[in-house]
Order: C-alpha cells, then structure tokens, then sequence
C-alpha cells in the first residue's frame, strides 16, 4: 500500500481526512504458507501427518514529526532544527513451523480412541527504529558558529557511540525498540470413547504440554546518548496437563443428551 490508514498529527492539520505526510509512507508485507496433510489407513486405525510452515515479511516507512514536534521536550531536544522530519523505519518477520502425528481408531466396536503428538517452533523479530535525518550535520554546523542566537538542541547528535547493546549506531538515530521472540511447544494427547450401552457413552481425555518462551528486547531513547538505551532477556518455560471428561445419552436417534468438562489454555 502507498500509506498507513491513519490519520494526521495535530501539527500537521486539523482535517482528519487528510494527510500531510512529508515523505512516501509505503507498507510491503509478503506471507508464505505451505501446508501438508497425509492420511494412511491401517485397518485398525488411521495415521495422519500433518505439517505446516508460514514465513511473514512486511516493511514500513512513516513519518513521526508531528509525533515528535508534540512533545514538551521537541524545542531542548531539537532546538530549531530546518526542515526537521522524523522517519519510522519498521521491519517484522516471523516464522513458524508445526507438525502433528495422530493415530485414531478405524474399529466398529464399543471402544474408540485418538491418540497423537503435536510440536511448533515460532519466531518473531521485530525493528522499530527512528531516524532525524539532517539533524547531526546541522548540530555539528549550529554549535560551531559563535554567532548562533538560537539554540542547536542536543537531539541526535554522538558520533563517538559506536553502538547501543547489538545494535549499531547509525547517523541520526533517534529511537529503536528491538525484539526477538523464539516460543517452542510439545504436545502429547489422547482421548478415549466407550459406549457402554447403544444409549450411554463414557469419554475421557488428557493431554499433556511443555512450553518454552525465550524473549530479548532493546529499547530506548537514543537522543539521551548511551544512557538512554537499555535491554533484557527473559526465558520461561512451563509444563502441565489438560484434562476431559464426558458422559452422554440418546433418548431418542435424533436427541441426545450430554454434560462435559474440558480445560484449554492458549
């Protein structure tokens, strides 16, 4: 797309319908899905695989100046800087795999089951970074003259850092917000059916998990020079079961009567 379905700063004007972008906003996203599913009868049950992969990119570009000439601290931070303009530069990918194995019954007798595994592997990483373009050149120049009457601010301007944590430092950085997510997951399950008489049936089920989040994250406001910037990682992982139950009756071919208890999570 050619922009982003917002609407304008107040800085920028007051017609909500309209945008005063100063700089192309364009929006690029590509998803890839592949997906498999094999199904083979074995005569006393039926083996499914199923596989799937995705693969998501998208790319941004958006102007933040009226974002940031509304902040209080726009006239210290960026003094009168000329044909000031703030870019956001914004970067998602993500991917993600999972495969199930389930074996479920083929049988005609009182007792039907399912049985099966489930794993995914996920990851997320996200830039969102800033840029002032401009403004480094006109400090350097503004706090050079002796005769400047206005002031340079001290917005973008530190050269000597050459990076924040991971990431390098570029000219006219001003924000970044960096983040990775890896998540993880295995699954066991299986449910069981008994048709005790023509009428009543007996389910049962359980299904036991462990899941693993590891999070990494850098962030901060740039113009603040390398006190400004920070970063933590975390790792969780947690394990349990899920259980069903379930008991119900056909009073008649057409109604049936039922009560069930089931946990989920997500």
């Amino acid at each position: 797309s050619g922009a982003p379905p917002l609407v304008s700063y107040q800085a920028f004007g007051g017609d909500s319908r309209e945008t005063n972008s100063q700089i192309p906003e364009p929006f690029h996203s590509t998803v890839n899905l592949t997906a498999l599913e094999v199904e083979s009868h074995l005569g006393f049950a039926t083996f499914t695989t199923s596989t799937s992969y995705y693969e998501t990119q998208a790319q941004a570009r958006n102007d933040f100046s009226g974002f940031y000439r509304s902040f209080p601290f726009y006239t210290t931070v960026y003094g009168n800087s000329p044909r000031f303009v703030a870019i956001g530069l914004d970067d998602y990918n993500a991917k993600g795999f999972a495969q199930e194995l389930r074996l479920s019954s083929d049988s005609e007798g009182s007792l039907k089951w399912v049985a099966g595994a489930f794993y995914q592997r996920r990851r997320t990483d996200t830039v969102n970074q800033q840029y002032v373009p401009g403004y480094s050149d006109f400090f350097a120049a503004c706090s050079a003259n002796p005769a400047a009457t206005v002031p340079c601010g001290f917005g973008t301007y530190y050269p000597q850092i050459r990076n924040f944590g991971p990431v390098p430092n570029a000219k006219d950085f001003a924000y970044l917000n960096n983040s990775t997510v890896l998540y993880k997951e295995l699954a066991v399950y299986g449910e069981v059916e008994w048709r005790i008489t023509p009428q009543w049936r007996l389910t049962g089920g359980i299904r036991g998990y462990h899941q693993t989040s590891d999070n990494s994250e850098v962030g901060g406001l740039l113009f603040l020079g390398p006190t400004g910037f920070g970063g933590a990682a975390l790792s969780t992982s947690g394990s349990g079961a899920l259980y069903k139950g379930g008991v119900s009756y056909d009073i008649t071919p057409s109604m049936m009567a039922y009560a069930i208890y089931s946990e989920g999570m997500r």
